[in-house]
């Protein structure tokens, strides 16, 4: 046997068996041919012009019995192949032709016709088989000489028809799954409406043109505590009692005439009672298919609401203006880029209305060009026919941009469906990602170089501590306190060195804090403080100090531009070297647009490729010397946190040193601070 899939549909469900009896016996009688239809269990629906070759004979006797359920289950299993038909000899000599029944693509069935021959019998043949299976020769024979020869070029005509006819019984059964699936659907609707109306929480109702009650729901009735038929076939003023206002009647006659709906707010009041229930009514006009007329309407108790209504207005309003915000912009376009409708965040994106936007280019009001883009989704689209996607810049914005084909049911593409959704914060919080990623990189590796730095800056005191108490309490132990004294001068001197280095780490630690305010500052006004700051330096190394009157106005933290100054000059004074005649300038000069400040020595120099080092945290090039190596790090931070930049010029050993900065402009630096703000971190104390 064949395999089949289970079936949803019996054929004798679909077709109308008795009518198709008729038309095959027709059929018998018009060309002489049998005919019938099997359904694919193997049951004979329909039999026509059969010969008694086959009835009398074949289909008798066990043995050929059994060959010519061989040969129809040979076709069959050709057909559920997908054949559209089969033409094929039987084990008994004779011809059959078989064609499948489909309907909904499910194959219900066979229609077979045949019980001929090709070509004049063998008769010879025959009559082998008559003695081998027991069967009377001349009637055997006789019932032979009945079978029609049909020529095979004769056949084709005969298989289209059929082809035809089981296209008609598909065409049959598909009126009558759909006329069945119609009548059920129409029935679970009338369910479905009869349950939502009666499970709804407001009452309904609908009147005739005279305004007779015609129907009532359930919460009608349980709220004016009424029978139906106490309503149906009665007008309202027909039941005075439950309160219904007078003007109804009139209301209703205007909606008749005009074919308008009315929705306005009812009072009703019991006769038992002096509470008067507020109703939110809606009354529509209706029309039957043959022309009756009707007035719907439903209305919901708002008694409780009613002081609340302007708020439950604005929340709807509210949440409608949110629906429609997260709304993506959807447009139908041909498939010559021209708009055919759009939503309306579609419309308020191009800033126009839905009317205006159709009928225009796609890539023209999109993406404001005069020529198609090859690299738009819609583009890719027409050329792949398949869905496309890609992210693209509209104007300032970003969208997400998918086209996907619009295929007819002969697959031809004839549009797309154009949406845009708009990305462009997820793009700017990819962007800052990034920016977050590299510079959390660089403070990391900072952080690094730091741990390291204080690790092995900070472990040389007290290896020195260390070292001497171990000395020192040989010498107590000896008794020899010239020799402790000087353990506790190396001991003391290296605490000093371990306090200036953790005060020097406080003050870089808190650079990143602004806690004064930004103002205008006179650079000569503040370098002769800090010149007075280190005046003891200066006077010691005889040092002469020329601060420029041309030195410009900057905006920013005073005190901390004080440190800047103090420390470059202080650095100066350090590394000086032998120079006879030892002077530090500051000044002031244009430099493609923008004013350098410099701090400018005659001493030791320093050779390029340490120029960057020195502004490393503990970055000294000379392992002995004053200071701790914070100084620079600390002015570095301090001119980079206003925006500036730093850099040393030295042409190397012995021809002295130069360190210039630069300063944002003030419009500049004002800008930042309202974007930025004035930050402080708890826990620092203001100066």
């Amino acid at each position: 046997m064949c395999d089949r899939n289970t079936m949803n549909h019996k054929i004798q469900d679909v077709i109308n068996v008795d009518g198709i009896r008729a038309l095959l016996e027709s059929f018998s009688q018009a060309l002489g041919i049998a005919t019938a239809i099997i359904d694919l269990d193997g049951t004979i629906l329909v039999a026509s012009g059969w010969r008694d070759i086959c009835t009398k004979f074949h289909r008798v006797c066990p043995k050929t019995a059994k060959r010519c359920l061989a040969s129809d289950t040979v076709l069959a299993c050709q057909l559920a192949k997908g054949e559209k038909y089969n033409i094929y000899q039987c084990q008994n000599g004779l011809v059959d032709i078989a064609v499948p029944i489909v309907v909904r693509g499910e194959h219900l069935g066979n229609l077979f016709t045949g019980q001929l021959l090709l070509e004049a019998p063998d008769r010879e043949s025959f009559r082998r088989q008559a003695a081998k299976y027991g069967f009377d020769e001349d009637a055997y024979l006789d019932a032979l000489s009945r079978v029609p020869v049909i020529p095979e070029s004769e056949i084709k005509p005969i298989v289209a028809f059929l082809l035809q006819l089981t296209s008609l019984l598909a065409e049959m059964g598909l009126s009558r799954i759909a006329q069945h699936e119609t009548t059920e659907a129409l029935r679970r609707s009338e369910e479905q409406f009869a349950l939502f109306m009666d499970a709804s929480p407001a009452i309904a109702w609908m009147e005739d043109d005279r305004g007779r009650y015609v129907y009532v729901n359930d919460t009608w009735k349980k709220t004016f505590d009424f029978e139906q038929d106490d309503w149906l076939g009665k007008a309202a003023c027909d039941l005075a009692a439950t309160g219904i206002v007078e003007n109804i009647r009139d209301d209703d006659q205007k909606i008749l005439a005009t074919g308008k709906p009315v929705e306005s707010l009812v009072e009703t009041r019991e006769e038992a009672s002096t509470e008067t229930r507020y109703w939110h009514s809606i009354r529509f006009p209706m029309e039957s298919p043959d022309g009756e007329h009707f007035v719907g309407g439903w209305a919901v108790d708002v008694t409780q609401q009613k002081r609340a209504e302007e708020s439950v207005r604005l929340s709807a309003a509210e949440w409608q203006a949110t629906f429609d915000a997260i709304k993506d912009a959807v447009f139908l376009c041909n498939v010559d880029g021209d708009l055919l409708r759009c939503n309306r965040s579609a419309a308020e994106l191009l800033g126009k209305s839905p009317e205006e936007v159709i009928g225009q280019k796609c890539y023209e009001l999109v993406h404001r060009t005069t020529e198609r883009i090859e690299n738009c989704p819609v583009e890719r689209m027409l050329r792949t026919r398949q869905s496309e996607e890609s992210i693209l810049p509209v104007g300032e914005k970003w969208f997400a941009v998918t086209a996907d084909p619009l295929l007819d049911e002969n697959g031809t593409l004839y549009g797309a469906v154009h949406s845009m959704r708009d990305v462009t914060a997820r793009k700017r919080a990819e962007h800052e990602r990034e920016t977050l990623i590299v510079e959390l990189e660089k403070k990391n590796a900072e952080m690094e170089r730091f741990n390291y730095t204080i690790s092995h800056d900070l472990k040389s005191p007290l290896i020195t501590i260390k070292g001497f108490m171990g000395l020192l309490e040989e010498d107590l132990s000896e008794g020899n306190m010239t020799g402790a004294r000087e353990r506790m001068a190396h001991i003391d001197n290296a605490a000093n060195r371990m306090h200036e280095l953790l005060s020097d780490l406080l003050r870089l630690s808190r650079i990143g804090r602004v806690v004064e305010p930004s103002e205008d500052v006179a650079l000569e006004e503040l370098a002769g403080e800090a010149v007075k700051l280190v005046a003891g330096r200066l006077l010691n190394g005889a040092i002469r100090v020329d601060v420029s009157p041309e030195l410009p106005h900057v905006y920013g933290d005073r005190g901390r531009l004080l440190d800047v100054l103090q420390n470059l000059i202080e650095n100066a004074t350090k590394y000086m070297g032998d120079q006879p005649d030892p002077l530090i300038e500051v000044g002031a000069r244009r430099d493609q647009e923008q004013t350098v400040v410099y701090v400018r020595d005659n001493g030791m120099g320093i050779e390029p490729r340490y120029h960057d080092k020195v502004f490393t945290l503990f970055g000294k090039l000379t392992s002995g010397g004053e200071g701790t190596g914070v100084g620079l790090a600390l002015v570095k931070r301090i001119i980079e946190l206003h925006g500036g930049r730093i850099w040393i010029e030295s042409e190397g050993s012995g021809r002295g040193s130069t360190f210039c900065f630069v300063l944002p402009p003030k419009e500049e630096a004002i800008n930042d601070d309202k974007s930025e703000g004035q930050r402080q971190t708890v826990g620092d104390t203001p100066r």
